[in-house]
C-alpha cells in the first residue's frame, strides 16, 4: 500500500512539474504569430528572404503581450545575414500590430557589417 502511495505522488510530482514547460510564454506566442506574418510581408519585396529565428521579450507585468523581437533571416543568393529589431504586440482582440525599428546586415562568408 505504501509503494502505491509513493508512486501515485511521484506521478502527480511529475505530472505538475512537466506541466509548466509545455506551456508557451507570451514572448513565444508573440514570435510565433509574428514569424509567419513577417515572412509573407518581406517575400513580395526581398526575393529569397527566409526568417530563421523570431525571439520576442515581453516584460513579466505587461497587461497585453508586448515587446520587443529580434528576426534573424538571411538571403542565400547574396549571401546575406541580417536582424530586424521589431516591436510588437498582440491587442485583445487578437490583432497584430509591428513595425521594424532597425535593421542590421552581416555577409555570411566574412562575418563583416554591411549596407543593407
Amino acid at each position: 500500500m505504501a509503494r502505491v502511495r509513493r508512486l501515485a505522488a511521484v506521478l502527480i510530482g511529475s505530472a505538475v512539474l512537466a506541466a509548466p514547460a509545455s506551456a508557451a510564454t507570451p514572448g513565444q506566442i508573440l514570435a510565433a504569430t509574428l514569424k509567419p506574418l513577417m515572412q509573407q510581408q518581406f517575400k513580395s519585396k526581398v526575393r529569397g528572404l527566409v526568417f530563421t529565428n523570431v525571439t520576442c521579450t515581453v516584460p513579466a507585468k505587461s497587461k497585453l503581450i508586448a515587446g520587443h523581437c529580434r528576426a534573424a533571416f538571411s538571403v542565400k543568393r547574396v549571401k546575406l545575414l541580417g536582424v530586424y529589431q521589431v516591436v510588437a504586440s498582440i491587442n485583445a482582440k487578437g490583432r497584430l500590430g509591428w513595425h521594424t525599428t532597425s535593421v542590421t546586415c552581416t555577409d555570411a562568408v566574412s562575418h563583416k557589417r554591411i549596407p543593407c
